[in-house]
């Protein structure tokens, strides 16, 4: 059997990371976040979904996936049990798009037999089940309400009342009978006799003096002609390559989660001093004051870190054994207080100690 361990942070409008490890009996995985409520949770392997609930969170939440699953092909999407998208995270680049996420959400509420709840109906809810007083479904055909101009006029029976005549627009005055000019001269009718070939108009001389020499005009479709004659099919090919799309950095995937993290959580510059070139907020997952830092590093971004505070001991506590390393907040004080850190690549996200 192959060891392997690997941590994933989860974003959205929660936070929270999932730690999963290969053993003899499966993947054994652990979720923590700070989220209320009853909970479910999708994961996606390829082609295979798992479904997990109803739990809370915090504490955590401990589940398992079979050893045939793929580490690198996880997606994991945490949600209400009503449907509401809560956070997501995956090994795979490029991450699937949200609303693939949220329908594997509904894929694993239906998959749990959870059934929502009986929602209250509005008078919209009911409009189709009214019929109007006196209603009469053969009355559309007698008074044809979709008659169009395109549909003959159904035959009206005579009544006995004589009917108004329409309005009609009074005569137009007869137009004057004006004589020809006679410096214009009059327009012959475009009459052709029989066998007769039609005439073609031929250029005045004015316009022909000022037309260029013959030799010197090339037509059009010459000049097509020789561009396409000129290219070969290997050339042809070339010029017509489908250009590839760039490649998707872990960070990247999730820069838009990351920016919502730095503005909406305070600034922790304690770690900017100790680490150059980085940026640290403060995120608060509970009501007792427990928190976890987030970071980022260089500038393009060549790390994502997450930090845990805590006090120096020679291991680390048990769920980050493999992720983390110390780092003391005084370097005066190595052995104090300080936080173990974890680094993520931003290329591929995987873990680096």
């Amino acid at each position: 059997m192959i060891y392997e361990k690997r941590l994933l942070v989860l974003f959205g409008g929660a936070g929270g990371c999932l730690k999963a490890e290969r053993t003899s009996g499966g993947i054994d995985c652990k979720l923590t976040g700070n989220v209320r409520g009853e909970c479910v949770l999708a994961v996606r392997a390829g082609s295979e979904l798992y479904a997990f609930g109803v739990f809370t969170l915090p504490p955590s939440y401990a589940f398992r996936l079979p050893s045939s699953v793929k580490m690198d092909d996880l997606v994991v999407v945490v949600g209400s049990t009503e449907g509401k998208f809560l956070m997501s995270g995956g090994f795979r680049r490029p991450l699937p798009w949200r609303g693939n996420l949220e329908d594997d959400l509904r894929r694993a509420i239906k998959m749990l037999g959870i059934t929502e709840p009986e929602k209250k109906k509005n008078i919209n809810d009911y409009f189709l089940d009214i019929i109007p007083e006196g209603y009469d479904d053969g009355k559309v055909a007698e008074v044809n309400y979709y008659r169009s101009n395109l549909t003959a006029a159904t035959p009206e029976e005579p009544s006995e009342a004589p009917r108004p005549m329409p309005f009609m627009p009074p005569p137009a005055p007869p137009e004057e009978k004006k004589e020809p000019r006679r410096d214009v001269p009059p327009v012959r009718e475009n009459t052709m006799r029989a066998n007769e070939e039609p005439r073609t108009a031929q250029p005045t001389a004015a316009y022909t003096a000022q037309r260029p020499a013959a030799d010197n005009v090339q037509s059009a479709d010459s000049e097509v002609a020789g561009t396409v004659s000129g290219l070969s099919d290997a050339d042809y090919g070339a010029k017509r390559q489908i250009p590839e799309l760039p490649h998707v950095t872990f960070y990247e995937s999730v820069k838009e989660q990351v920016d919502r993290l730095f503005a909406n959580n305070d600034r922790y510059e304690t770690l900017e001093k100790l680490l150059p070139e980085s940026r640290w907020v403060k995120v608060n997952y509970d009501e007792k004051g427990r928190f976890y830092l987030v970071g980022l590093i260089g500038d393009p971004v060549r790390y994502l870190c997450y930090g845990v505070p805590g006090e120096y001991s020679p291991t680390p506590p048990p769920d980050l054994v493999g992720y983390c390393q110390w780092l003391a907040i005084d370097e005066n004080d190595p052995s104090g207080k300080g936080f173990w850190v974890m680094y993520q690549d931003g290329i591929s996200g995987k873990s680096i100690l």
